[in-house]
């Protein structure tokens, strides 16, 4: 297990098997679907891996989080957004 640095949109499929950092955008996408934790606590991530690793229940707890978390996101959305936002730009 390690703490993600690959985009969380890319890793959902993976995201209950490791922590997440609570710093950058990681809490703001992956919500309560994750463990965060503090990127530089040794000893916030060794606890935040064993929880995840041995709590069958808060695995599974997760897998459903991250159902619901992940239909917020898609680039069908993302791509709309950004078309809207020209259009403002060039009326």
């Amino acid at each position: 297990m390690r703490i993600t640095a690959m985009h969380p949109e890319h890793q959902f499929c993976f995201i209950v098997d490791r922590p997440f950092s609570k710093k950058g955008l990681f809490p703001e996408i992956c919500g309560d679907a994750v463990l965060l934790v503090d990127p530089y606590s040794v000893d916030a991530i060794a606890d935040a891996m064993q929880v995840v690793s041995f709590d069958d229940g808060l695995r599974q707890a997760l897998v459903v989080r991250e159902q619901k978390q992940k239909k917020l996101f898609s680039w069908e959305k993302t791509a709309g957004l950004l078309w809207q936002a020209v259009e403002r730009a060039f009326p």
